[in-house]
């Protein structure tokens, strides 16, 4: 009877030490291995979608992921340049210089279809008083070239123009210069033609 029980007593002391207890569970200690291979299976799985997931948006997205340059500070993309074309137009639409003078930088000059070459003073002022009006306008056989610190735009624009309170169309070619100051894309410089 005695030896029955201390034999018993000793083969819970071997298994307690072949026992890692974690909360609410029971690890044998011959597990371990198989735990931690899976464990690590679990973690290489998730690095390679990691990878898999980060060479995706280099691949599709490259622009997103390079829109900085070396130094930190953000370069001109084609977007930017498509975007700050439309809303500088809307400006003019609602002639709204106040949106309108945030694309122009002070030095601006516009070398207008007529031969008139206006500043950025003459250019906000003839927009507000509506010499001319433009009602539409509407692109087309835009191409952008992005150099490093500024943008060439150039292409046709179709309008709409009120002009003495007469209604009529024009197509223009035209040639934008845009750079990127204190992170604002701005219009530097603009020349304009008739279309024959």
């Amino acid at each position: 009877m005695t030896g029955k029980s201390s034999d018993k007593v000793k083969w819970n002391r071997v298994e307690s030490y072949n026992i890692i207890h974690f909360p609410f569970t029971r690890i044998y200690i011959y597990q371990a291995p198989l735990i931690i291979f899976l464990t690590f299976s679990k973690m290489r799985n998730l690095m390679f979608r990691f990878i898999k997931v980060s060479i995706t948006i280099l691949f599709f997205f490259p622009s997103t992921v390079f829109s900085q340059n070396s130094s930190g500070s953000v370069n001109i993309t084609e977007k930017m340049i498509q975007t700050a074309e439309i809303e500088r137009y809307e400006a003019i639409i609602a002639a709204d210089t106040s949106a309108l003078g945030i694309f122009l930088t002070e030095e601006f000059i516009y070398h207008q279809p007529t031969g008139v070459i206006v500043s950025k003073q003459q250019y906000l002022e003839n927009t507000a008083a509506g010499n001319p009006a433009i009602l539409t306008a509407e692109f087309r056989d835009k191409n952008i070239t992005i150099y490093e610190d500024f943008a060439i735009s150039r292409g046709i624009v179709s309008l709409d123009v009120l002009m003495q309170g007469n209604e009529t169309s024009a197509d223009l070619l035209f040639l934008n210069v845009w750079i990127l100051r204190d992170g604002k894309l701005q219009l530097v410089a603009r020349q304009s033609s008739f279309q024959q």
